[in-house]
């Protein structure tokens, strides 16, 4: 996007109502600590998510690459 000159809009409105904070489980530790570098594919994957404002409304991105070759390998709308 930097080299095309474009960039996102972010509407200041827009408030995601996803996660509810208050609840009593705990925390997942971070597996990662314990990798300093994949060695291979298929070793380590991470995932995220992001929200797409689209004509009727909101849609949202999900991704997941592979640290090793630092690549997207698969995604979903």
């Amino acid at each position: 996007m930097k080299e095309l000159g474009i960039e996102g809009i972010q509407y200041k409105s827009f408030f995601p109502l996803v996660t509810n904070s208050l609840h009593f489980f705990d925390y997942t530790p971070n597996l990662l600590r314990e990798f300093k570098t994949p060695t291979q594919w298929n070793e380590v994957w991470v995932a995220d998510t992001t929200y797409l404002r689209i004509e009727h409304g909101w849609c949202y991105l999900a991704t997941v690459m592979d640290l090793y070759i630092r690549r997207i390998v698969g995604w979903s709308v």
